[in-house]
C-alpha cells in the first residue's frame, strides 16, 4: 500500500485544487476509509507517476482514487540517454567515399549491357543460372535503345 503520508499529501493538494468540490465528493465517508482505499488502489506508483497525475489533473471535478491511478499510469517514459555519437574513422570515411566515387564513375547502363551480353552469348542464362525473362530482355532493350529482331518470349 502507498504511504499514509503520500495518500494526505495528494490529498492536501486536491483539497487546494479543487477545495468545496473535493470535501463534497466524500461527504459522509469516513476520512479514513477514503485514505485506505486510496493507498490501496494507488499502491505501486512511483513519485514520478504521481507528479504527472497532479501536474494533469482534470480542470472540472475531482478524480477518485481509480482516475487518479489511471493518469499517473498515462506518465510518458522519459526518452533514454544517448550516447554520444562516435567520431568517425578519417580513413574509413576516405575509404567509403572514394568507393563511392567509383559507383558513380562506372557506366549506369552497366547492367543492360550485362543482360544484353547473357542474352546474346550465352543464350538467355542467367548467372544464378536461371533464364531470362521476357520482361528483362525488354527492359534492357529499351534502356539500350535496342530494337528486337525476334518476338520477346521466355522461351528460347
Amino acid at each position: 500500500m502507498l504511504q499514509r503520508d503520500w495518500v494526505e499529501a495528494i490529498h492536501a493538494r486536491l483539497l487546494v485544487r479543487y477545495g468545496d468540490a473535493w470535501i463534497r465528493k466524500w461527504d459522509g465517508i469516513d476520512p479514513e476509509a477514503v485514505v485506505a482505499d486510496w493507498a490501496e488502489e494507488l499502491h505501486g506508483l512511483t513519485s514520478a507517476g504521481v507528479t504527472h497525475a497532479l501536474a494533469n489533473l482534470p480542470p472540472a471535478r475531482p478524480p477518485n482514487s481509480a482516475e487518479f491511478k489511471a493518469l499517473a499510469i498515462a506518465r510518458p517514459e522519459p526518452a533514454p540517454l544517448a550516447l554520444p555519437a562516435p567520431k568517425a574513422d578519417p580513413h574509413r570515411v576516405a575509404a567509403i567515399l572514394a568507393g563511392l566515387k567509383k559507383r558513380q564513375a562506372r557506366d549506369p547502363l552497366a547492367w543492360a549491357r550485362d543482360l544484353k551480353e547473357r542474352d546474346e552469348k550465352h543464350g538467355g542464362l542467367l548467372w544464378n543460372g536461371k533464364r531470362m525473362t521476357a520482361a528483362a530482355r525488354v527492359m534492357y532493350r529499351a534502356a539500350l535503345g535496342v530494337k528486337p529482331t525476334q518476338e520477346v518470349t521466355d522461351e528460347r
